[in-house]
């Protein structure tokens, strides 16, 4: 499964819903990923709004595990103003697992300017030793990403 425009694909309407399936191979413990839950969440809410509108502000509570399979999703637009709306997006499976509050708006102009610090050289990712995945040790779901040691230890 690849995350990006496609995860909003992968929600499709049913009853006053919206279902997906939970691919295996994303577990972090005993629940999926929980970037992919608030993937899953941010792809969901973002069709509900215009297309112009970005995601600027993002709440969550990860409340029950969310296991492989079906999952359920309820969205609604709590209010949509010139520039602003508010989504919430609950997940489940059987009971309320994940609750986000999103809010999208519409790109503006601004007159503030704030300075960039100095920027920070590193080598780049090839260069650097990716963590492998030690089945039992590692959280399954880093076979799925690649992570590599850039400073520290």
């Amino acid at each position: 499964m690849r995350i990006d425009s496609s995860l909003r694909e992968q929600w499709k309407p049913e009853g006053d819903g919206f279902v997906a399936e939970v691919p295996s191979g994303w577990m972090q413990g005993r629940t999926l990923y929980g970037g992919l839950t608030a993937a899953y969440a941010v792809a969901l809410g973002q069709t509900q709004v215009s297309e112009q509108r970005s995601l600027r502000g993002f709440t969550c509570q990860l409340i029950r595990p969310i296991n492989p399979g079906m999952m359920r999703a309820e969205c609604r637009v709590q209010r949509e103003g010139k520039t602003l709306s508010f989504v919430e997006v609950d997940l489940m499976q059987d009971k309320l697992c994940s609750r986000f509050q999103l809010s999208f708006a519409v790109p503006r102009e601004s007159n503030l300017t704030i300075e960039a610090r100095e920027k920070i050289t590193l080598p780049q990712a090839d260069d650097l030793e990716e963590l492998p995945y030690i089945e039992g040790i590692v959280p399954e779901v880093v076979q799925r990403i690649q992570m590599r040691w850039a400073e520290g230890m």
